[in-house]
């Protein structure tokens, strides 16, 4: 009898395990379609800034010409709050994550130096 109980755990077991593994942790898979935006090009006279949307969660950002350390920030263009922020180095490509959650989907990207000074603003949207 004992043997009986010992294989109906086993397969429980076994099961509980392999459904975990076909379901990638047992959740529900999202059916959430993938966010499209618009792709939004700006430029400096001598050191173009472009910056894309990649997925709805990341800005990338992209520099011709190397500015040093500069800060970017993301913020919903009718309200003013400001969903990102964070300081880059304009060496390389960076990508800075976002939450989507303006109910306008309207966003500004400003690039500022050190100083403060703004560099470049732009705005994009997500469809």
């Amino acid at each position: 009898m004992k043997k009986i109980y010992l294989f109906l755990f086993v397969l429980l077991c076994i099961g509980s395990v392999g459904s975990l593994i076909a379901n990638d942790g047992g959740g529900t898979p999202s059916t959430k379609p993938p966010v499209e935006a618009e792709t939004v090009v700006m430029s400096v006279m001598s050191a173009p800034i472009t910056a894309e949307v990649t997925d709805g969660n990341n800005l990338e950002t992209s520099f011709d010409t190397p500015l040093g350390i500069i800060s970017v920030t993301v913020a919903d263009d009718a309200t003013g709050i400001v969903y990102a922020k964070r300081s880059v180095d304009t060496s390389r490509t960076q990508k800075l994550p976002i939450k989507v959650l303006s109910s306008s989907g309207q966003y500004s990207v400003t690039y500022t130096d050190a100083n403060g000074n703004k560099i470049q603003h732009g705005k994009f949207k997500i469809k």
